[in-house]
């Protein structure tokens, strides 16, 4: 009897302290973000406006990404017909979309209600806290496929390749990148010839294992196809 007593006092007591020490309300879930801070967007948006606020947040992101793509040729391929952005032309929608984010920060008070000094800290404080969820959607400038290729001396189809890829994936509207290991760099000339569609990376005869891996960790496609040369 006073063995089941005692048992009785401890399981009491730790449940108390338990009690005590556990949050009264949980931080998890696909909306929450660990900085306390970011609860501000919560409290005071409703689910609508913290979905606008996610998308704009991720769209002026994209932009960056477009604006950063373009000048490095890497814009992905989509169809004969279909023309690439101006530069002018993202900057001007980034713009656009960073007038719409701080318009929907000031009309919230979102500055006032956290505390902060101004909308510019306001608005750095939803990209860090919108950021902790991608919108695949809104990054509009990544392919939707990536073909992977490990090449080693056959110069003769560098060419042939990338046209003919090119024009296939073209054939059917989709969004393509080729990643090529090259795993002779006297030869990556020939593949920067190539860069925008193409994204080449040079090795030094790593080999077909990890030279696909190679490739893969810089593929931004949805889908990751292996292609080999000569096979």
């Amino acid at each position: 009897m006073t063995k089941t007593f005692e048992h009785v006092c401890v399981l009491w007591w730790a449940l108390f302290i338990c009690a005590s020490i556990l949050p009264t309300e949980a931080s998890t879930g696909p909306d929450r973000n660990l900085f306390s801070s970011c609860g501000i967007f919560q409290k005071f948006l409703s689910p609508y406006e913290l979905q606008n606020l996610r998308t704009l947040v991720h769209r002026i992101q994209s932009s960056d990404a477009s604006l950063g793509a373009l000048r490095l040729g890497r814009w992905p391929y989509l169809s004969d017909i279909e023309a690439t952005p101006s530069e002018a032309e993202l900057t001007a929608s980034k713009n656009e979309m960073s007038s719409k984010l701080q318009n929907m920060l000031e009309s919230a008070r979102i500055s006032l209600q956290a505390g902060l000094s101004g909308t510019d800290a306001a608005v750095a404080l939803a990209i860090s806290c919108m950021s902790h969820r991608l919108v695949p959607t809104a990054f509009t400038a990544r392919p939707l496929v990536s073909l992977l290729l490990n090449y080693f001396k056959r110069p003769q189809v560098v060419k042939v390749i990338s046209t003919n890829l090119r024009a296939a994936c073209a054939s059917v509207s989709i969004s393509c990148e080729i990643v090529v290991n090259v795993d002779n760099p006297h030869e990556g000339a020939m593949w920067a010839e190539e860069a925008g569609f193409v994204v080449p990376v040079f090795s030094a005869n790593l080999h077909e294992a990890r030279g696909y891996n190679r490739a893969a960790r810089l593929a931004r496609g949805k889908y990751l196809v292996l292609w080999q040369v000569g096979r």
